[in-house]
């Protein structure tokens, strides 16, 4: 085990890796690090964008259709919250919500409102609600 110390404090890495040559410790946490990325996206992909259903598809061809189809509304979400981010200079797009973004855009498609705006501005109003503080006064989320 060897001793990180970061800007939030210190980190112990427990690892059947024994080769620190290999394997350094400080690569590991960031790999670690990295795997908690995914796992947050396997998770909106399971509990934000499908909360508790199942696919619908009963065929292997189906299920891959809606498969990509999640993926592909998961990267669109991501990549406006990214643009969301760069609108404010030295802002990390992880600090974006996703389940707010998912939900803003949810609702701008069921509701119909908000899809052309008169502005073309490059963050719309997915981008403004995914980071608090991109909102603008009045807008909830």
């Amino acid at each position: 085990m060897r001793r990180r110390h970061g800007l939030h404090g210190s980190y112990r890495l427990a690892t059947s890796l024994t080769d620190p040559r290999r394997h350094p410790a400080v690569a590991l946490t960031r790999l670690y690090h990295q795997r908690w990325e995914h796992e947050s996206a396997y998770y909106a992909l399971r509990h934000t964008i499908t909360p508790g259903r199942v696919l619908r598809s009963g065929d292997p061809v189906g299920v891959e259709q809606e498969m990509w189809s999640l993926l592909a509304l998961y990267q669109a979400l991501r990549t406006v919250m990214v643009d969301a981010a760069e609108s404010l200079p030295g802002t990390d797009p992880d600090r974006c919500g996703f389940t707010i973004a998912f939900q803003t855009a949810r609702d701008q498609v069921t509701q119909a409102t908000g899809i052309v705006a008169a502005n073309f501005a490059t963050v719309g109003l997915i981008g403004q609600r995914s980071w608090p503080a991109c909102s603008h006064p009045g807008d909830s989320g």
